[in-house]
Parts: structure tokens; C-alpha cells; sequence
């Protein structure tokens, strides 16, 4: 069930280890515009509910975003990623196991050749809230020494987890290490403790 609409996020910073999310404020600070895909609430239709599972479609209580949005909103996403590693390869990097769909809508948009692999890490426990405590469980298979890494993910919590990843990444000599995210709970990510395998 839908209660809260979540917002869209991409925007880019000049560091090497920058966040790729576009500010869902209405505020511009220095080369970040601000930007919003404000979700419009609307009843499930007949049509959308034959797509999915009647178990799920008696749970929706709105819709935010209809799946022709959600797939717009990817091919934009893969041209901004695009523009920005023309000439460049790019590792795509996926967080198990939620990621995956929306992975694949955007992957398969790029113009620029990639690789993709994934990371898998927890930090819910057996809990519906984040513990804060965050333990990697899968590594990636790919060496991303000197590799432009685009971290896709699906939807931001709180930020701690990604910003985890994005730390831990970076302790692998990547050219570059940002993030893409198709929807946020929240405007506000927050810089994790340094990552340490556990």
C-alpha cells in the first residue's frame, strides 16, 4: 500500500566519490539544479491491475507512478548517464536483491559500453527499519580498479546503506563512484562510518 509518495533523485558533483541524485528540493546550489518527478496519486486501474498479482493489486491503494513513467523516467536516467561517460566504459553496479528490476530498465537504455555486477549487504536484520549496522554479504566478481562505477538502486531509505557502499567502493581505486536512483523516501543522505568487512 502506497502512503507517501516518493520522489525521484540524479544530480552529479565533480568528486570522485560524488552522489549521482538529482536534489528534490527546489533549490540550485552551484552546477546542481533541483529537480522533482512529483508523483500524482490516482486509483489502480483495471487495465495496470490486470499486470500484476490480485494478491498485490488488493493492497494498492494509489498509484504514483504508471510503469510508462517509471520507464521514461529510466531512459532519462540512461541518457544523463550516457552524456556524462561519452567515450568511457561504465560499471553498473546493482544492490541485491531489490535492484535488479530497475537495473535492467536502465541498463539495457545505455549508449556507452558497461559491465554490471552486484553487491549484496544487510543492515535490516530480521527488522523492517534499518539497524544502522551494515554487513557486506556479497563483493562484486568484477575488479573495479580504475572503472567508472554507477551504483543503480531503486528506491533510497534513509541513504545510510548506499552511502556505505559508495564509501566502501571507493576504497577500490575507482576512476569514479556515483549513484543513480529512481525514487527517495527522503531529500536527506547522510555520510555512513567507514566500511569494514564483517
Amino acid at each position: 500500500m502506497i502512503r507517501r509518495p516518493p520522489r525521484s533523485t540524479l544530480s552529479s558533483s565533480s568528486a570522485a566519490s560524488d552522489v549521482y541524485k538529482r536534489q528534490v528540493s527546489t533549490q540550485s546550489t552551484g552546477s546542481q539544479q533541483s529537480t522533482t518527478m512529483a508523483g500524482t496519486a490516482r486509483p489502480l486501474s483495471d487495465d495496470l491491475a490486470g499486470l500484476i498479482a490480485p494478491e498485490y493489486a488488493a493492497n494498492i491503494e494509489s498509484v504514483l507512478y504508471t510503469p510508462e513513467e517509471i520507464q521514461s523516467r529510466c531512459r532519462e536516467l540512461a541518457a544523463e548517464i550516457s552524456k556524462d561517460h561519452a567515450g568511457e566504459q561504465v560499471l553498473v553496479v546493482g544492490l541485491l536483491k531489490g535492484a535488479f528490476m530497475v537495473l535492467a530498465d536502465i541498463a539495457r537504455h545505455l549508449t556507452v559500453p558497461n559491465m554490471v555486477d552486484f553487491i549484496a549487504v544487510s543492515s535490516y536484520g530480521d527488522s523492517q527499519e534499518s539497524s544502522g549496522s551494515i554487513k557486506l554479504k556479497k563483493d562484486l566478481a568484477i575488479n573495479p580498479a580504475g572503472k567508472h562505477i554507477i551504483i543503480i538502486e531503486d528506491l533510497i531509505d534513509t541513504g545510510g546503506t548506499l552511502a556505505w557502499i559508495q564509501s566502501f567502493l571507493g576504497t577500490k581505486h575507482p576512476a569514479s563512484v556515483k549513484l543513480c536512483c529512481l525514487l527517495a523516501k527522503t531529500c536527506l543522505l547522510y555520510t555512513s562510518p567507514s566500511p569494514r568487512d564483517s
